[in-house]
């Protein structure tokens, strides 16, 4: 028997209590049951479900006027089932022509089942360098958006989605970027910072909006300049009050309810207090089975590609991993934001190496090389000098005059040379009107050099 998924928000615990949500059904599975989420039609793709508020009226929310968001959460407080809960309502009225999602997993199996879904832009990524790679393809999409709209005179997706509609162009499909466990991430590949504060200080407009999840948020992982970008919070139960200052700016957290007791902070500094919804994996199954069996398969954006492409036209010596510097790229020749339409589903190989990591291999190469070259650039031009010194010292006539009356060193007379290193003072002649004094501390290669020098003018 099928349940009904999203008319009853189903409370945690003993807080058994549920709602009835009429609207017309977007979705029919079966003919018996309605996936519905709204009491009024969603105002754009990413409206999504949070969860229930105290006065029993739902906690939902339009992801791209939040228009970024962190959501913090330790074990059991109910993290892992928000995030499902907001990518699975804001999919059941949206169409993969309206909304693109990206999954960014280092636990690997938390969001495995969002494999080969309409909606998505390439599998969830569990690889940190491709991770490199996908975050500098959503900062290279929105450089091309902004190129559009600035050629087309308007500000913003909406009105260049209506631009489109009129003009019979491809509208953007928002994009949503869910980067779960943050602090692994940024633990391990510092450098991906740069990118997504790229991203959480200019892709509002262009329809991309990015969600940052973290177990521990600690402040050397929710910096100032993270925060200072993603205005909207969600704190669930956490572990200490300092963590949930450091989420909310302010205390309450560590007294939440775990699973899915939450407080939700809003971009005008409001607070929320609400209790997630559950949906269970089978009715997210239930879902995922019905859009993959009636809409068309995913044609994954080729983001590896598109960066290469970039970094080939662009050079590689820019920085990307300075925090809020853009990029200066030249765009790859291809439509970027045509959901369907630049893509290659071949899957890639395992041994294939990410680009950010080669690029590091070809740096670390380069330092490796130029430092060689450096060094036998500095004995050259020491050796250089010497043999100059010694040319002009032959050139220059002798006065007759011997005023301290020393007999010169011949030619043939060698200093004695038993350390490797020795400090000489000699006077080399090559005939009785003619000499040059040289002093200081010779190498091996020098007294060398001082031989050769003796035996050319011999």
């Amino acid at each position: 028997m099928a349940m009904k998924l999203l008319e009853k928000v189903k409370k945690r615990a003993e807080k058994a209590e549920s709602i009835l949500l009429d609207k017309e059904p977007n979705i029919k599975l079966n003919g018996k049951f309605s996936v519905n989420m709204l009491n009024t039609k969603a105002k754009d793709p990413t409206d999504a479900i949070f969860g229930i508020k105290p006065d029993g009226t739902i906690a939902h929310f339009c992801i791209s006027e939040m228009p970024h968001m962190l959501v913090a959460g330790t074990t059991g407080s109910g993290k892992s089932v928000l995030l499902n809960e907001i990518l699975v309502t804001a999919m059941c009225h949206s169409t993969p022509d309206e909304l693109k999602i990206g999954i960014v997993d280092p636990k690997r199996v938390e969001f495995g089942r969002y494999k080969k879904l309409p909606f998505m832009l390439a599998d969830p990524i569990t690889d940190m360098d491709e991770a490199y790679d996908f975050f500098e393809y959503l900062v290279i999409l929105m450089h091309e958006r902004y190129k559009l709209m600035e050629k087309a005179g308007l500000q913003n997706i909406t009105l260049y989605n209506e631009y489109a509609e009129k003009n019979g162009l491809d509208r953007f499909p928002y994009v949503i970027l869910l980067v779960d466990e943050y602090s692994q991430l940024v633990g391990t590949h510092k450098e991906v910072e740069g990118l997504i504060v790229q991203l959480g200080q200019m892709a509002r407009a262009a329809g991309i909006h990015v969600i940052l999840a973290t177990q521990s948020p600690r402040s050397t992982v929710v910096t100032g300049i993270i925060k200072a970008n993603f205005p909207s919070r969600v704190c669930l139960m956490v572990a200490s009050d300092l963590e949930s200052r450091i989420v909310l700016d302010e205390g309450g957290g560590e007294s939440l309810s775990p699973k899915g007791d939450m407080i939700i902070k809003l971009v005008n500094g409001s607070m929320v207090r609400a209790q997630g919804a559950y949906i269970s994996n089978k009715e997210i199954e239930t879902i995922f089975n019905h859009l993959r069996n009636t809409m068309p398969e995913p044609e994954y954006v080729d983001y590896r590609a598109i960066v290469a492409e970039s970094r080939g036209e662009g050079g590689e010596d820019e920085d990307f991993g300075g925090i809020g510097k853009a990029p200066v790229r030249k765009s790859a020749k291809r439509n970027l934001n045509t959901p369907l339409a630049n893509s290659s589903s071949k899957e890639p190989s395992i041994e294939k190496k990410s680009t950010f990591a080669l690029k590091l291999e070809k740096n670390k190469e380069e330092k490796e090389k130029q430092g060689a070259k450096t060094l036998e650039k500095l004995q050259a031009e020491k050796l250089e000098k010497v043999l100059k010194a010694l040319d002009k010292a032959d050139s220059e006539p002798q006065t007759s005059n011997n005023t301290n009356n020393e007999q010169p060193i011949s030619s043939k007379t060698k200093p004695k040379t038993t350390d490797p290193k020795v400090s000489v003072n000699v006077t080399i002649t090559t005939d009785k009107s003619e000499k040059k004094q040289v002093n200081g501390t010779t190498s091996p290669i020098m007294q060398k050099m001082l031989k050769a020098k003796k035996q050319v003018h011999k």
